[in-house]
């Protein structure tokens, strides 16, 4: 006899919630692998605005008024994450690569994905930017 188990995860690190489906044997106890309704970060069609922009890997700006260069993709390290109340569906990042400090910034569609991917970011900072590019993340509905 086996039976579909149905969970809902609640991720501490960064309040983001995963959906896993267990099949178990009564028996012999699990039998499959649990799969879990969830992408990476980057892949995530929410990280691509209507208009066809992506926002993930953010451009990249220096903060150096004697510096004039804009490095492109997932590099650095994630120093400060930063919203506004006038501009509530975009978030501000900084990261260091390279001695440097630079900025970026993702703008969104959907207000609510872009809180998650704002919590999922000031829980890891210190992280590379590529490692938060790899993490999963749930897809919407």
């Amino acid at each position: 006899m086996s039976a579909i188990l149905k969970f809902i995860i609640l991720d501490a690190r960064c309040g983001m919630v995963t959906f896993r489906t267990i099949a178990v044997s009564i028996d012999s106890g699990i039998q499959a692998e649990s799969t879990s309704a969830s992408m990476q970060l980057r892949d995530h069609p929410l990280m691509v605005r209507k208009s066809g922009f992506k926002t993930w890997p953010p451009l990249w700006t220096t903060t150096h008024h004697d510096r004039n260069d804009n490095p492109i993709g997932e590099i650095g390290t994630l120093q400060q994450v930063l919203t506004s109340e006038l501009l509530d569906n975009k978030i501000f990042l900084f990261i260091q690569f390279q001695g440097f400090r630079y900025m970026g910034s993702m703008r969104f569609d959907d207000l609510a994905f872009c809180s998650q991917v704002h919590t999922l970011l000031k829980a890891n900072m210190g992280l590379s930017i590529k490692e938060i590019g790899d993490m999963d993340f749930p897809e919407t509905s």
